[in-house]
C-alpha cells in the first residue's frame, strides 16, 4: 500500500483547530475580566441601583435612581470607590462595556482589552495623580490560566494523517 502525503490537509486542520482554541481562550478571558469588574460597590453601598417612578410637586412624572431596599439615593460617582489593589468598582459601566476581543488576521492570535484611556491607569496606577493600581486584567488572566491550559491540552479529534 503506497504512502499518501496529506501534509497540507493536516496543516489546515491544525491551523483551524488552533484558531478555535485561541478564540475559546479569548472569550473565557474576556468573561473573567468582565466578572472581575462587575463586583459590588460604585455609586451605592450595595452596588445596585433601581429606577423609581415619582411625581413632582407640579404633578409631572419623573424618575429617581435609588438603592433597592433602603431607598437611599445614588451618590456621586466615586463615592464608594475601590481600594488600591482590588479591581475597580463599577461607577458608570463604561469600562466593563468597553472590554472587547478580536482575532488577529488568520493566525491563531487574539487580543482582549479596552480602548479607554483611563483603563491603563486603573490597571497599573498613575503616579502624577497618585492613583494606585487597581488591577483587573492580570488577575483575570491568572484566574483563566487553568482553563486555558485545558483548552490547549485537548487532542485534535477524529483526524488521522
Amino acid at each position: 500500500m503506497p504512502l499518501k502525503w496529506e501534509g497540507d490537509k493536516a496543516k489546515k486542520t491544525f491551523a483551524k483547530t488552533a484558531r478555535g482554541m485561541v478564540m475559546q481562550s479569548a472569550l473565557l478571558y474576556k468573561k473573567n475580566v468582565k466578572a472581575m469588574l462587575n463586583q459590588k460597590g460604585g455609586r451605592t453601598e450595595s452596588g445596585l441601583l433601581e429606577t423609581i417612578r415619582t411625581n413632582s410637586a407640579s404633578g409631572k412624572p419623573g424618575f429617581k435612581r435609588r438603592e433597592p431596599g433602603s431607598g437611599k439615593r445614588a451618590q456621586r460617582i466615586g463615592s464608594f470607590a475601590s481600594q488600591p489593589g482590588e479591581p475597580p468598582r463599577r461607577q458608570t459601566g463604561r469600562l466593563i462595556g468597553s472590554i472587547e476581543h478580536e482575532m488577529i488576521g488568520l493566525e491563531p492570535k487574539a487580543r482582549v482589552g479596552t480602548n479607554l484611556e483611563y483603563a491603563r491607569a486603573l490597571e497599573f496606577g498613575f503616579l502624577p495623580n497618585r492613583l494606585k493600581p487597581r488591577p483587573y486584567m492580570r488577575p483575570a488572566l491568572q484566574q483563566s490560566e487553568g482553563a486555558i491550559r485545558k483548552i490547549f491540552g485537548r487532542k485534535i479529534k477524529g483526524r488521522r494523517f
